[in-house]
């Protein structure tokens, strides 16, 4: 192996003794700001030396530019670093611009202990979301003109193929197609314009002047100006993806743009997001196209702090469980089968699991899972087995369980939430305690969302201790994503579900009409009288 310098960091600890935390540089695998070829592959070297190290280390990236290309085949994901089974690994950036490549990823934790990502920007120079500026608009007519040098494209057959890194994309079906200002903003009262994909996937004609025009029906009419963002991929490479991982550390990042969601977070301990910042480059208007921030069935505590959101294709947040149908009982009722949204197991052995009914949504006793395994080739089925029989008067119902270890307490304070992000601001269902505070939020649907569902999205985690203050809420809920700025809207409306939401000391600036709260289960919610209420159009002042 070649020489490689280490600068050896002594930081000691009172109660555990000293630890000696190796310094890695990427200098000495030869990337620097001024030698910065075949970032990906050095990057990668480096990583592999720092995992054979076996304690805890910093890899070390000098502040530059760099590609990176992970090669992977067209339409493959792929993720820069494999993080499993590791402990107290640290990637420092140096506040570095990475632009990447395909349908990659910066790092897949699982099954590791304090891991943290910081100090950088990533991008891609081709994004897989097509930013469109509408010259004209009829409602049977669509004309656009797209910038072929920052969103290649060419015309095969009468129709439009945009060129990504990996090859030839089409606008995704059910694609958002969200319309937003030249600004950034959401334009209010437009939402997601799901059939527009067959248009823009239709026949188009070249005008002289390189503009497409579009025949068709539009579901809205918007000013000539506005942005039409075309999605080409919806849920793909997260830059993050973690599971089972204990102390993922997130902070001083700015991401410009990633392929799916953003954080996706299943079943970690204790997630800490500090000044992760989604703000559009320059010439565009959107970031990510999907949720900022994904987090099932997490326990400890998640924190969310000097974050700003804007320009994002989903929720800038969602933290929640998920439920998982009971589709077959064995006799002595102590062995089921079960299946979810998602497919990786977010039930273990030693977790203990609510069940609910159908319809009433009510926790049942907690009971101790003794097994947790793969039934089905894809994932989409599991079988579950308790430590003790199910109660007789459950076993003949339509049931969910719902993992009652791993809930989070969660804390989001001193963020902005902006104007540019479709759909909601922020989701949160946790049994545990949760304090949402001193943030700003401008979302163009409700700004909080208290959920909870057996019906599509298989979300739980109905709520019973939820602190809202001190927040402002600027003009939310300008498009139909929500039912008021503060929304809980559980699947069921049997009182009970969600309990213990108290709203103080919050300033609501809200359009004419606006509603500042809505709730299915009035007494599941405390609206202090101490709340400011402003009713302004957009554009004034108060």
């Amino acid at each position: 192996m070649k020489n490689i310098t280490i600068s050896l960091i002594i930081t000691c600890f009172i109660a555990a003794g000293c630890n000696q935390a190796a310094t890695v540089n990427m200098a000495d695998f030869g990337l620097t700001a001024s030698t910065p070829e075949n970032a990906a592959e050095k990057l990668r070297e480096a990583f592999d030396y720092c995992r054979e190290l076996g304690k805890p280390v910093r890899l070390v990236l000098e502040k530059g530019c760099y590609e990176i290309d992970l090669g992977q085949k067209p339409g493959q994901m792929a993720f820069l670093f494999g993080i499993s089974s590791m402990e107290d690994f640290t990637f420092d950036g140096g506040g570095s611009e990475l632009y990447f490549k395909g349908l990659s990823g910066l790092a897949l934790a699982t099954c590791s202990k304090r891991v943290s990502l910081e100090n950088f920007t990533m991008d891609w120079r081709r994004p897989y979301i097509t930013e469109a500026e509408v010259t004209d608009m009829t409602p049977e007519r669509l004309i656009l003109r797209i910038d072929p040098q920052k969103y290649p494209y060419r015309i095969a057959g009468g129709h439009v193929r945009y060129l990504c890194d990996d090859g030839e994309y089409d606008v995704v079906k059910d694609s958002y197609c969200n319309w937003l200002s030249p600004e950034g903003k959401i334009i209010p009262g437009t939402a997601d314009d799901y059939d527009l994909y067959r248009t823009l996937n239709g026949p188009v004609k070249v005008l002289d002047d390189g503009r497409l025009e579009f025949g068709g029906k539009f579901q809205y009419s918007v000013p000539a100006g506005s942005r039409l963002l075309i999605y080409h991929v919806r849920y793909k490479t997260p830059w993050c993806r973690s599971f089972m991982t204990e102390g993922l550390r997130l902070e001083n990042i700015t991401i410009r743009h990633c392929t799916g969601c953003g954080l996706i977070a299943d079943c970690c301990t204790d997630i800490t997001i500090r000044d992760v910042d989604y703000i559009p480059a320059d010439g565009r208007v959107f970031t990510g196209v999907a949720d900022a921030f994904h987090i099932t069935h997490a326990s400890g505590k998640v924190e969310m702090s000097g974050c700003d959101i804007n320009g994002q294709g989903d929720d800038a947040l969602n933290v929640h469980g998920r439920y998982y149908r009971i589709s077959g009982l064995s006799p002595d009722l102590k062995t089921m089968q079960c299946s979810t949204r998602s497919h990786v197991p977010l039930i273990t052995a030693g977790d203990s699991v609510w069940f609910v009914c159908q319809g009433e949504m009510k926790r049942s006793e907690k009971y101790a899972v003794k097994s947790f395994t793969n039934a089905s080739q894809d994932g989409s089925v599991w079988k579950m087995e308790l430590e003790k029989p199910l109660d007789h008067d459950l076993a003949g119902l339509e049931i969910y369980a719902e993992n009652a270890t791993r809930n989070p307490e969660i804390h989001i304070h001193d963020n902005h939430f902006g104007s540019g992000n479709r759909a909601r601001g922020i989701l949160v269902t946790s049994p545990r305690k949760t304090v949402i505070e001193d943030n700003l939020f401008e979302s163009s649907g409700a700004a909080i969302l208290i959920e909870g569902d057996l019906n599509y999205w298989y979300e739980s985690g109905g709520v019973s201790d939820v602190l809202i203050r001190r927040n402002v809420f600027s003009h939310c809920r300008t498009s139909p994503w929500g039912a008021a700025v503060i929304a809980l809207t559980p699947s069921t409306s049997v009182p009970g579900y969600h309990s213990g939401v108290i709203v103080t000391e919050n300033q609501f600036i809200l359009d004419p009409g606006a509603e500042p709260l809505f709730s299915v289960d009035s007494s599941a919610v405390r609206f202090a009288s101490d709340n400011m209420i402003y009713r302004v159009s957009s554009g004034q002042s108060l």
